[in-house]
């Protein structure tokens, strides 16, 4: 930053100049555009103006046209009633120098009043005549300044010799030229009209092709204008490029010189500007190089009332939230770290994946949504029963993990009870209210938990269980294929201290070995995103499919088919998932 100044300068410079470039560039631009549309505009009006007079002869031509189509005369007479109809419309318009109608019936042959014979006007043989179809003006050495606009019918061809001398003295020195459809040249305003034009007859056919009545053409170094003649042709302008462009290029002369002229200004206030602002920065930059190296307290002294004064309140401020972002960020970590010890804590609680007991078997998963989990199960042992318990607090987290651990203390408090007296003598229902104390005093109410717990004899295969709101568990059938429903009514551990009576104890029996029964928490049902969520349906569903599995083989299709819908989202719920089966069946 020593060389803060300089800097600026240049950037000062830069930034004046781009626009002052970037201005000029526009200017060009637009005053390039504006010359080329004046000058395409002032072509279609010339166009249009020649158009307008062509027609108006023209029009006279198509009436005089019209007055021999609709003679009645015999053959010997025709000749006197052309001169007549010749009369009769050079009164009216000078421009009409001759009649003639071309009979095509027997011998063909030209009847004729007025000025050179048609026959040695029109350079095409008869067959030429005779297929003729629509209205069609040409021009050749001998007509002069003249043409001859030809009309044809079944039997006749009525020509009309025009004159163009007055037409040409009004666009004279004009690049205007006029083309009949087939693209032949019936008049030329100008030598240099017939020469560009000629030179460049792919534009002109282009023009002559295009459907628009009027319009402009950028095309063979020149710029077109162009309009309807009727149903005949169109009347066609052209200037060079250069030309129209040469307003454009002297003015573009001196927005260059303007823009020299600019930067030079630009320049020396440029100088000033930064010299005026490279203090200030110059300060705030050493204070930020400071507080990236922790001294966050660093004052920082700027006079000035501009957004320099702004910018070195903002890195004083930034840097006290940076500090207290850091200090923020300890606390998170070390409570981050009580997280992960609690939570390490709670798994050494949570028994092992595969658990036997006799002829009993448990197979298990377990997998908390944070650090710290809500759920947990465990078992209490006996010598001929196994207590099974699936619990489930409200919520998830380190609240959550402290109840948890509470609960886990009163499963150590009556397994001494039981090593000692050598049998568990409780039901699941004295168990469940056991607990519900421990919760009620452990929280005052605030906290509640839902669980199931299964007393089951390992000779006998008989169980009875007792459900505290927690959800059905299932009964895997062998024989049916089905996944039954093992419902028990009861309240929530945690709402009161004393439990009411209406908390069921249901008995049952294992009917086949290959039976088996699956507790489970509803954060199993909760897996999947969107409408993919697997939900109690979906659940049943995949129970159902997998009644002939061992434990084991379940828990692995829990693992590498149900979690995998969360699509590597984080869990909604802790998961917990045990199967109960009898040993020594094939999976």
């Amino acid at each position: 930053m020593k060389h803060i100044s300089t800097k600026i300068l240049v950037l000062t410079l830069l930034l004046v100049s781009t626009l002052i470039i970037l201005n000029g560039g526009l200017s060009l631009q637009v005053l390039s555009t504006e010359s080329r549309a004046y000058t395409l505009q002032g072509q279609q009006s010339q166009t249009q103006a020649i158009s307008k007079v062509f027609e108006t002869d023209f029009a006279k031509a198509r009436e005089v046209a019209a007055k021999v189509f609709n003679l009645k005369v015999r053959e010997d007479d025709l000749k006197s009633s052309l001169e007549t109809i010749l009369n009769d419309a050079r009164d009216v318009n000078s421009a009409v120098k001759a009649v003639g109608i071309y009979l095509k019936e027997g011998t063909p042959r030209w009847v004729e009043a007025g000025e050179q014979e048609f026959s040695g006007l029109i350079k095409r043989d008869a067959t030429w005549l005779g297929s003729l179809a629509g209205t069609y003006v040409l021009s050749n050495p001998g007509l002069g300044e003249d043409s001859l606009a030809l009309f044809p019918s079944k039997s006749v061809v009525i020509g009309v010799r025009l004159g163009f001398k007055h037409l040409k003295t009004e666009c004279e020195g004009s690049n205007i030229g006029v083309f009949n459809r087939n693209g032949d040249p019936v008049m030329f305003c100008s030598d240099t009209a017939e020469k560009r034009m000629g030179a460049a007859m792919d534009a002109v056919r282009d023009i002559l092709a295009s459907s628009f009545k009027s319009g402009t053409l950028e095309k063979s170094a020149g710029l077109w204008g162009y309009s309807d003649l009727l149903d005949i042709g169109k009347v066609v302008s052209v200037i060079d490029t250069q030309t129209a462009y040469r307003p454009a290029y002297v003015l573009g002369v001196k927005i260059v010189l303007l823009i020299l002229m600019s930067v030079g200004v630009a320049l020396g206030a440029s100088i000033l500007v930064a010299r005026k602002l490279a203090a200030p920065i110059i300060e705030v930059s050493g204070a930020t190089a400071r507080i990236a190296q922790g001294e966050f307290d660093t004052p920082i002294h700027v006079e000035t009332k501009d957004e320099t004064k702004i910018l070195a309140d903002s890195v004083a401020s930034m840097a006290q939230k940076i500090k207290k972002l850091i200090q923020s960020e300890v606390e998170k970590t070390k409570i981050e770290a009580q997280l992960e010890v609690a939570g390490a804590v709670q798994r050494i609680f949570i028994p092992e994946k595969t658990v036997a007991f006799g002829d009993l078997k448990v197979s298990s998963f377990y997998k908390p949504a944070d650090q710290c989990g809500g759920d947990w199960w465990g078992f209490i042992r006996g010598k001929e029963r196994v207590a099974i318990l699936v619990g489930d607090v409200t919520g998830h987290g380190y609240a959550s993990a402290m109840l948890v651990a509470t609960t886990r203390g009163c499963v150590s408090m009556i397994q001494d009870q039981v090593d000692r007296e050598g049998e568990i003598n409780m039901g699941p229902r004295e168990i469940l209210r056991a607990f519900n104390r421990v919760v009620f005093e452990a929280t005052r109410g605030e906290m509640n938990m839902t669980a199931v717990c299964m007393v089951l004899d390992i000779r006998k295969g008989t169980y009875v269980y007792s459900s505290a709101g927690h959800n059905p568990s299932y009964y895997l059938d062998s024989v049916s294929g089905e996944a039954r429903s093992m419902n028990a009514s009861g309240s929530r551990l945690g709402d009161t201290l004393v439990m009411s009576d209406e908390l069921d104890e249901v008995e049952g029996s294992f009917s086949s070995k290959q039976d088996k029964i699956v507790l489970f928490t509803d954060g199993i049902q909760d897996l999947g995103v969107q409408e993919q969520v697997l939900g109690r349906k979906g659940f049943k569903k995949f129970l159902k499919g997998h009644v002939g599995h061992s434990g084991e083989v379940i828990v692995e299709s829990v693992i590498q088919d149900l979690v995998p819908l969360n699509d590597g989202a984080p869990l909604l719920d802790d998961v917990t998932f045990l199967v109960i089966e009898q040993e020594n069946h094939a999976s």
